[in-house]
C-alpha cells in the first residue's frame, strides 16, 4: 500500500485522537496519505508517489456531506480534520480543478478520491474535463466511494472525454 485516502465519513469514528493516531501510524509505515491532515491545508495536499519510470501521481482526497460526513469534520486553518467540499457545484469543481492544475507537473498522473452521493456524477465530469491539458499526455481518474449502489455517473464522465470509451 503506498498511498490512503482519509476523507470519508468513519475516519472519525474514533474521535480526532484517532485521526491523529491514523495519520501517525500510517506516515511511519511509509504510506502516504490524502484528503486529512492536521490543518486544512495538509488535508487538501495531494499524495505524491513516484511510479518507477519517474512519472508523479498526485492523490487527491475530498468528501461530501452527501456522504454522511458532518461539517464539524471539516480541518480548520489550525485544527485536524478532512478535506471537506462545501457543495457539489461547478465552482467547487472548477476550483478542485485549478488546485491540481497548479499543482502539476508535465506528465504527472492525478487522482481524484472522493466520498460522495453517486448522484453527484456532474462534479466527476467536470473535474475531468476541467483537468485536461491537450499539451500533456496525462490523465485524470475519478473514484467515489458511497454507501449507494452506483449509478451511471463514471459512464457520463467517459463519454465526456470520448464518446467511443467505456469503462
Amino acid at each position: 500500500i503506498d498511498c490512503c485516502v482519509l476523507a470519508n465519513n468513519h475516519v472519525l469514528d474514533w474521535g480526532w485522537a484517532g485521526l491523529q493516531e491514523t495519520i501517525t501510524t500510517l506516515r511511519r509505515a511509509g504510506i502516504r496519505t490524502a484528503g486529512a491532515g492536521r490543518d486544512a491545508e495538509e488535508a487538501a495536499a495531494p499524495a505524491v508517489l513516484r511510479l518507477p519510470d519517474g512519472t508523479r501521481i498526485l492523490v487527491f482526497g475530498f468528501a461530501a456531506t452527501t456522504s454522511g460526513v458532518p461539517l464539524d469534520w471539516a480541518a480548520g486553518a489550525e485544527s485536524p480534520g478532512i478535506n471537506l467540499l462545501p457543495d457539489l457545484t461547478v465552482a467547487t469543481a472548477e476550483r478542485l480543478s485549478s488546485a491540481a492544475r497548479q499543482r502539476r507537473q508535465p506528465g504527472d498522473l492525478v487522482i481524484y478520491g472522493c466520498t460522495f452521493l453517486p448522484s453527484a456524477g456532474h462534479t466527476a465530469v467536470i473535474l475531468i474535463n476541467g483537468d485536461q491539458d491537450p499539451q500533456e499526455q496525462s490523465c485524470t481518474l475519478v473514484y467515489e466511494k458511497a454507501h449507494l449502489p452506483p449509478n451511471n455517473w463514471l459512464d457520463q464522465a467517459m463519454e465526456a472525454l470520448s464518446p467511443d470509451a467505456k469503462p
